[in-house]
């Protein structure tokens, strides 16, 4: 960390500190003063100097955003505080222009890239020096953002200063022996396009394991696999602005101190480390709080070393089949994606991700720094409702628990933090007839009030919550499978909620098939076949198992002065054996299934693969007037209304009455059973049961 130093009255300089080392530069040079581009289409690069000092010399040309010639740098800025300086000059041996001041991590980067070897071109754009960071240059300057790292020769990723070389030796080597190793996997896994979906099918990878000398000797590669971890998953990975840096770049290479390295042997690993090949233990001190976590609601929610990992896989594929250009993702698929990567500004959640978002054109914006972040989230909200021909953007809009601000509208966006809650966007279709119109009809469009607070659209009230449940959340510990208290917590959360359910509609086989038919909505995936029962069945045979299994291993951990650990125990014992019962009579458990705990093998796939498929975290449960379940996203309540809206064939909206008014707010996406399948319009058509929903 660089520091200012304090001026020494004798000489007049000020000093700059880099570990130990100082950098003089005299305090009469002036701030640079940047002249004004003389186009839309320009730029600045950065011509580094080499220098016999700390002190970084530089010449700043003015060049065409096609005319290539320079490589962008990718990298984190730090602290606001710029203790640094680099000296402007107009030429290689020519006067002082002045200088800039820069951040120290900037400072930093600019002297590994100018000892960099493996980097004998010396000419760069950085923004932060490279835009005039005061001026009013900098709203056409981002918007160019994606063409400048477009035509970047090449895309060169900082991965911070290098420690000492012994660390950094035995680092390289194992990366690069590992990207060796797993490459075989590489072209199965860009065909399997998802990282969670080739975890799932990481039996079927030609390549499962670490090369046996490395795994039968752990401690002797500790060190490298601290390297591995601190440097595969360090801050520069959870910047969102790195996105399109690396989805647009015509190469990319990353640099470790002055040490050039294969950007795609370092982001291998990052998903090596997800998909068990590589020791995950190393990685789990990524598991964190958010900075601003405290403006979310409950506590029980960090970022993930898996979320990373997600991010750098859904970069490194197209990249590894040499897609370039315009992503095929829309905006808002995009701001889901990567809401949990870093942005100094809440407005570059979108800005950030303009250039690889397939729709950009048809939304028509343009950077503008100078619209406070509320008003700029607000007239996206319209515009999306608007150019949108369904109810998609409020479906993810409501992903961000827009309740928790009464004076924002829940229809609208609202981003001031990553929604860590991850209540599930499911990326396929649950359904497709839902409400008949999947996208608005002529006349039907979204409606806005005068002051564009209230949103008007198509729909009926379908169902009303008469017993809600508290929103179900996995602790740390669940993900990383340790079976603590904290994991007791969660599990006999979640199993509370499912008693509770079945115990006021009944613990019967068909009422535990409508709960399952709610948390588990893909229809893409089923359980192993053993008869003639729909899939449905089948999931809520293996649910009973799967129930059953996570019951015992409470009470295994169970306090015997646990009093109310032990009601609980007694009404999931009552639910299991109502269930028990039923599914006997119907043949479906044999009368014996109860007499030990042993899990039949049959059943065991349920205790790893099926808890992957349930779509519960950060969602709740409620049972309904007309006995129905339904899972919705974010908390619901009693007297929340399901409701089939225009627009949104593929589920319902959960809305909470507005107390005294004929308005609504969202409460997200939900699922309800028994009514998936088109139910609610089986004998009237949407023209005579559709009404005006006001959400505001």
């Amino acid at each position: 960390m660089y520091t200012t130093m304090p001026a020494i009255q004798a000489a007049e300089t000020l000093y700059v500190e880099k570990d130990s080392d100082l950098a003089v530069i005299d305090d009469d040079i002036p701030v640079y003063k940047y002249p004004p581009l003389s186009g839309l289409d320009r730029i600045r690069t950065l011509e580094l100097h080499a220098t016999d000092s700390d002190t970084i010399e530089c010449v700043l040309r003015e060049v065409g955003v096609l005319e290539h010639g320079y490589q962008a740098l990718s990298y984190v800025w730090g602290t606001d505080e710029k203790p640094a300086r680099a000296l402007v000059r107009d030429g290689p041996d020519g006067n002082t222009l002045g200088y800039i001041p820069l951040t120290a991590n900037v400072h930093r980067t600019l002297q590994d890239l100018r000892d960099a070897p493996g980097i004998p071109k010396k000419t760069f754009w950085i923004d932060q020096i490279c835009i005039d960071q005061v001026g009013e240059e900098k709203n056409g300057q981002v918007a160019m953002m994606g063409s400048i790292y477009k035509n970047a020769d090449r895309v060169i990723f900082y991965g911070g200063a290098a420690r000492d070389d012994e660390f950094e030796m035995k680092g390289i080597e194992l990366v690069e022996r590992l990207d060796a190793h797993f490459s075989p996997n590489y072209e199965a896994m860009y065909e399997i396009k998802n990282l969670f979906v080739a975890y799932q099918k990481r039996h079927t990878l030609p390549v499962q394991h670490m090369p046996d000398d490395i795994a039968q000797d752990m401690n002797k590669h500790a060190t490298a696999f601290q390297w591995l971890a601190e440097v595969g998953y360090g801050e520069w990975r959870q910047r969102l602005w790195m996105v399109q840096e690396q989805l647009l770049a015509r190469e990319l290479g990353f640099l470790r101190g002055p040490r050039l390295l294969s950007w795609t042997s370092v982001a291998a690993a990052t998903f090596c480390f997800y998909l068990r090949f590589l020791p995950p233990s190393y990685v789990f001190d990524f598991w964190e709080r958010p900075t601003n976590s405290h403006t979310l609601p409950p506590a029980k929610r960090w970022r993930s070393p898996w979320d990373i990992a997600s991010s750098v896989f859904s970069v490194w594929q197209p990249q590894y089949g040499a897609m370039r250009g315009l992503g095929s993702s829309t905006l808002l698929e995009n701001m889901y994606v990567y809401q949990h990567l870093e942005c100094r500004d809440l407005r570059d959640r979108v800005y950030s991700v303009l250039a690889i978002s397939s729709d950009t054109d048809r939304l028509g914006i343009v950077p503008d720094y100078q619209k406070s972040p509320a008003d700029f989230f607000h007239e996206l909200s319209v515009k999306l409702m608007t150019v949108y021909e369904n109810m998609y953007p409020l479906y993810v809009a409501s992903c961000w628990d827009n309740l928790s601000d009464p004076s924002h509208p829940s229809w609208a966006f609202q981003i001031p933090h990553p929604c860590l809650l991850r209540p599930h966007l499911v990326p396929f279709r649950i359904s497709n007839a839902v409400h008949p119109y999947s996208a608005f009809t002529p006349g039907n469009e979204p409606r806005f009030s005068e002051d564009h607070s209230i949103l008007v659209v198509k729909g009926r009230v379908v169902d009303k919550a008469t017993l809600a449940m508290t929103r179900i959340y996995f602790a740390k510990s669940v993900h990383l499978g340790v079976f603590d208290d904290s994991a007791v917590a969660s599990f006999s959360g979640l199993l509370g909620t499912w008693t509770e359910i079945l115990a006021l509609l009944g613990a019967t086989f068909e009422n535990a098939c409508s709960l399952v038919s709610t948390f588990t909505p893909d229809p893409t995936w089923a359980p192993p076949a053993t008869g003639t029962r729909s899939g449905y069945e089948e999931m809520a045979t293996h649910f009973w198992w799967y129930f059953r299994h996570i019951h015992l291993g409470i009470e295994a951990k169970r306090r015997p002065d646990d009093q109310d650990g032990e009601l609980r125990s007694r009404a999931r014992e009552e639910v299991l054996s109502a269930l028990k019962n039923d599914m006997v009579r119907l043949g479906l458990l044999k009368p014996s299934s109860y007499a030990d705990d042993i899990l039949p093998d049959q059943n065991k796939w349920m205790v790893t693969e099926f808890p992957g498929r349930m779509y519960i975290h950060g969602r709740s449960f409620a049972a309904t007037q007309d006995g129905r379940i339904c899972n919705v996203m974010n908390e619901v309540r009693e007297g929340d209304v399901m409701v089939a809206l225009q627009g949104w064939s593929r589920g319902f909206f959960a809305l909470r009455p507005v107390h005294g008014t004929d308005v609504f707010r969202v409460v997200g996406e939900a699922w309800v059973s028994g009514l998936m399948g088109g139910q609610v319009y089986d004998e009237s058509s949407p023209a005579e049961l559709d009404v005006d929903i006001k959400i505001v």
